[in-house]
C-alpha cells in the first residue's frame, strides 16, 4: 500500500502528458526532491483510519521517498 507520508499527489493537464524522467534524475519541489513519477494502473480505495492513500486509475503521483523493502 502507499502511505501518504510517501507520495505526494499531482494533478497533470488533462491535454499534456507527463515529463519523463528518468529513475536517477530527480527535481526539487519546494524542500523535497521528486524521485520518479508514476501512472496509477488501478483504483485503489484506502482503509479508513489508515495513512493509505486512495488513488484512480490514470492519476500521476511524484514519488518523494522509496523503502528499500519496495
Amino acid at each position: 500500500s502507499l502511505k501518504m507520508d510517501m507520495v505526494e499527489e499531482r494533478e497533470t493537464p488533462t491535454t499534456g502528458h507527463a515529463d519523463a524522467q528518468s529513475p536517477n534524475t530527480s527535481r526539487i519541489l519546494g524542500d523535497e526532491a521528486v524521485l520518479c513519477r508514476v501512472k496509477v494502473l488501478y483504483d485503489f480505495e484506502a482503509q479508513p483510519d489508515s495513512q493509505e492513500l486512495k488513488v484512480k486509475t490514470g492519476e500521476v503521483l511524484e514519488v518523494l521517498e522509496m523503502q528499500d523493502d519496495g
